[in-house]
């Protein structure tokens, strides 16, 4: 009881003339303090009976989130911080200067070299299986998985690989073998000059390269493409393919063919020549599409060669302006044009998908593809770069 309360209870004694106060008035005053004390004891068990639930609801909580940490961490031990850091992106491309295009091209083409002959410099033993000769690979390339990790590093994982699947290899006693050949060329990769690299989004490089041909004063030129691809790779094989150039015993080149349209194929280019409507194309097969380009190569019609090329979306790699500017500072020559393209004419058209596929032929150069493109009309056309 409180002061207040008190002082209310003791109000009537004030008046009173004797300090006693009458005996019926103390058990009044008695049974009225334990009636009002009853009364705050029940308003306190009433205010507490909440706050003692909830305090027993907390308990149980407690308990009951132990067992699950327990039983969580029964299965699988979480370590604070653990899986909570963020995956480290290197989105910071260098790019790639011309002096550094040119030394990876020369360099890729030195290590498909190494690895299509025998791994050297020491290659290992001969011997003969099923009718062919074979040589064991050198010590550094036991597995595919060596040479395929080795040609890695200049070539993107996609070339290195179909490099690898085109080399007819054998495994004997545990070690890796190739036919027992040696390949060469003429065209001296290491010696390339750069003519133009074009920046082609953030990941890739178009490359124009002029390559010297061994023992002659000419050279041939190829587009080239570099990939970023955990540091900058050549994409793509060079017209250099296993099997394809020549050997040991050195082969004579075939001669160059000359190169005609029938009569179909000129009477189209000269209708397409003077509108350029695709219309005129509709219905030719991709090697007369190719030939079409050839053609207008010879004739150093650049406006048409332009106009032969895919207005696909996602293929266009520039404009016409940019075409006329770059064919500009190049030299022309018929006999540069028909060696570059010898061949052709007799190809094998191969649909790698539905609406894209190359022309395969074989030239001086060994085995060389012309790539070709069917656009949204229902026309083939020619791919950017179609040498590949």
């Amino acid at each position: 009881m409180n002061k207040r309360e008190v002082d209310q209870f003791l109000e009537p004694l004030k008046n009173r003339p004797d300090l006693n106060p009458r005996t019926e008035y103390k058990q009044e005053l008695r049974n009225k303090l334990s009636g009002r004390q009853v009364e705050n004891n029940k308003r306190k068990l009433a205010h507490w009976v909440p706050n003692l639930v909830a305090a027993a609801l907390l308990i149980v909580g407690v308990v009951v989130g132990a067992e699950l940490i327990t039983s969580d961490n029964s299965t699988e031990r979480v370590t604070p911080g653990e899986d909570l850091q963020p995956a480290v992106i290197d989105t910071d491309i260098t790019d790639i200067s011309e002096e550094e295009a040119r030394e990876l091209i020369g360099t890729a083409f030195a290590q498909y070299s190494i690895v299509v002959n025998g791994g050297g410099p020491e290659i290992g033993e001969s011997f003969k299986q099923d009718g062919m000769e074979y040589r064991f690979m050198g010590e550094d390339f036991l597995t595919e998985e060596t040479v395929l990790s080795y040609l890695k590093e200049k070539y993107t994982e996609d070339s290195a690989t179909k490099i690898v699947e085109e080399i007819p290899f054998i495994v004997k006693d545990e070690k890796l073998a190739q036919p027992n050949k040696f390949i060469t060329g003429n065209l001296q990769w290491a010696d390339g000059e750069i003519q133009q690299l074009r920046e082609d989004g953030k990941k890739t490089r178009l490359v124009k390269y002029k390559v010297p041909v061994e023992n002659m004063d000419r050279y041939q030129s190829f587009n080239l493409i570099l990939q970023y691809e955990n540091g900058w790779k050549l994409d793509g094989k060079l017209p250099f393919s296993y099997g394809d150039n020549t050997e040991t015993t050195a082969k004579a080149d075939p001669p160059v063919k000359e190169f005609t349209l029938t009569d179909t194929e000129e009477a189209v280019y000269e209708k397409f020549a003077s509108d350029f409507d695709e219309e005129h194309l509709r219905g030719l097969e991709p090697i007369s599409i190719a030939k079409l380009y050839v053609f207008a190569e010879l004739e150093n019609n650049q406006d048409v060669v332009y106009a032969l090329y895919t207005d696909k979306e996602g293929y266009v790699q520039w404009t016409k302006e940019e075409h006329l500017e770059m064919s500009g500072t190049e030299e022309h020559s018929k006999e540069k044009t028909l060696e570059v393209f010898n061949g052709l004419q007799d190809g094998n058209f191969i649909e790698k998908e539905e609406n894209r596929g190359y022309i395969e032929f074989y030239n001086a150069n060994g085995m060389v593809g012309f790539q070709v493109v069917k656009d949204e009309d229902g026309i083939w056309n020619v791919s950017y770069m179609p040498i590949q």
